[in-house]
C-alpha cells in the first residue's frame, strides 16, 4: 500500500514512515524537503499521486493563535483538495486530545479548526487525537518554570510514547476510514504535577513544584479532565518509566 505522509521528515513523520515500511507498505515523504508546499499547494498533486491514503502529521511553525489557525486550516484545505482531485479516499489526521475542550488556547483552537476542515471535506477520514508525548514533558516543565519554582495546574495527565502513537496512525491509515475521531493515550493516568516531579527527579533538578489551580497549561486555563481521553480507543504499551529508562531521555 502506498501511503503519503505529509510532514514525513519531522518528529512524528519519520516514525510513521519507518513503521509503514516495516509493515511492507510504501511510505512517501511529502513536505518542503521533497518539493511539496501545503500552504501554497505547490507540488502537492505530484507528491500525492498514486497514494491510497494520506497521513497528515504537519505542525504549525508558530503556536501563536492566528498564525497557527492560518497554517492548519490552509494546509488541511490544500491537502484535501489535492486528495479530491486525485481520488484519494482516506485522510488520517494527527490531532490532540482536548483540542475541542480548551478553546481559550489559541493553538488548540487552531487544531480544532483543522479537525473541522477535515470532517467537513467529504473525504473519508479518521482523526487520531493523541495525548501529550513523553518528550514534551520537559518542554512543559520549562514553560511553567519561574526561577527555582515550577508552577503547574491541577489537571489529570496521560502522556503517550510517540512511537506508540505512530503505530496507531499506521493502523488507522491501513484500515477502512472510521469517519470520526479516535483517541490514543498512554497506559497510565495521573496528576500532571506527579509527572513533573518524576521528570525533575530524573534530571536531578531540585526545583519546587507548586500546584496552583489558576496556573495555565502553556497559555490557557484547563480543567481537571480536559487533557485526558474520555473514552480512548487505544492505549499505548509503553509506560513513562520504561520510556525514561530507555536512553536517559528524561
Amino acid at each position: 500500500m502506498r501511503v503519503a505522509v505529509v510532514g514525513g521528515a519531522g518528529f512524528v513523520g519519520t516514525r510513521v514512515c519507518k513503521r509503514l515500511e516495516a509493515r511492507g507498505h510504501e511510505a512517501v515523504v511529502v513536505d518542503l524537503t521533497t518539493g511539496a508546499n501545503t500552504i501554497t499547494g505547490e507540488g502537492l498533486d505530484e507528491a500525492l499521486l498514486g497514494a491510497e491514503a494520506v497521513i497528515d502529521v504537519t505542525n504549525s511553525p508558530s503556536m501563536e493563535a492566528d498564525a497557527a489557525a492560518t497554517f492548519f486550516t490552509t494546509s488541511a484545505t490544500n491537502i484535501l483538495q489535492a486528495e479530491k482531485s486525485l481520488g484519494i479516499k482516506h485522510h488520517v489526521l494527527l490531532s490532540i486530545v482536548g483540542a475541542e475542550r480548551v478553546p481559550q488556547s489559541g493553538y488548540l483552537r487552531a487544531k480544532a479548526a483543522q479537525e473541522a476542515v477535515v470532517a467537513e471535506s467529504g473525504v473519508p477520514y479518521c482523526t487520531v487525537r493523541s495525548t501529550q508525548f513523553f518528550p514534551f514533558i520537559g518542554q512543559l516543565v520549562e514553560s511553567h518554570r519561574a526561577g527555582s519554582t515550577v508552577r503547574v495546574p491541577r489537571t489529570r495527565f496521560q502522556p503517550v510514547d510517540v512511537d506508540d502513537a505512530a503505530d496507531y496512525l499506521v493502523d488507522m491509515a491501513t484500515h477502512a476510514p472510521m469517519n470520526r475521531p479516535t483517541e490514543i493515550a498512554g497506559p497510565e493516568q495521573g496528576w500532571f504535577e506527579d509527572y513533573v516531579r518524576r521528570h525533575l527527579a530524573g534530571r536531578g533538578d531540585a526545583a519546587e513544584v507548586v500546584v496552583d489551580s489558576d496556573a495555565p497549561f502553556f497559555d490557557s486555563p484547563v480543567g481537571e479532565h480536559d487533557l485526558i481521553p474520555h473514552d480512548s480507543d487505544m492505549r499505548g504499551a509503553t509506560t513513562y518509566t520504561d520510556w525514561a529508562a530507555s536512553d536517559s531521555r528524561v
